[in-house]
């Protein structure tokens, strides 16, 4: 049975109600921690768009990445320590934070989304998007992405490593 939830959203591209299962393409903040194993550290994840099949997902989330000012590499970038940027071609220290675009595939149980597949679709450099600890990107994502780009801000902010 479908929970309540559930059907309050809706496929952003052909308006169809949510299954449990389904498709999205989220931005956030990460680093790797080769020290624990290659566990990735996450902040200010965002979902951008959710969509009820990979045929909606694969026809839309390229409009979604041109929107963002991110183009969608022909070489999609894995978990190694350097990654190539997908705005400059320059290197990404994965080590370091810097903003991620993801796939994922994943299941809505009700009391919390379980991802099931997560794809990394590109990765940007700290140079292209700098990293400030707290500074939300929030939900206009035209403008949130025009101040994470902001020259303004271009100074790392280290965090305490996890004891």
């Amino acid at each position: 049975m479908m929970g309540e939830h559930l059907a309050n959203f809706e496929c952003f591209a052909c308006k169809t109600h949510f299954q449990p299962f389904f498709f999205a393409l989220s931005r956030q903040f990460e680093r790797i921690d080769f020290d624990r194993d290659g566990g990735i550290d996450v902040e200010q994840a965002e979902g951008l768009t959710r969509y009820c099949t990979n045929a909606c997902l694969q026809g839309h989330y390229p409009s979604v990445m041109a929107e963002q000012q991110v183009p969608i590499p022909a070489l999609r970038p894995g978990y190694s320590a350097v990654e190539r940027c997908a705005v400059c071609s320059g290197p990404v220290d994965m080590t370091r934070f810097h903003l991620t675009y993801t796939l994922e595939y994943s299941e809505d149980r009700g009391w919390c989304v379980q991802p099931i597949e997560v794809e990394n679709v590109a990765v940007v450099c700290q140079k292209c998007a700098p990293f400030t600890f707290g500074v939300s990107l929030a939900t206009d994502h035209s403008s949130d992405h025009e101040r994470a780009l902001s020259p303004e801000s271009t100074e790392l902010v280290s965090l305490p490593s996890p004891t």
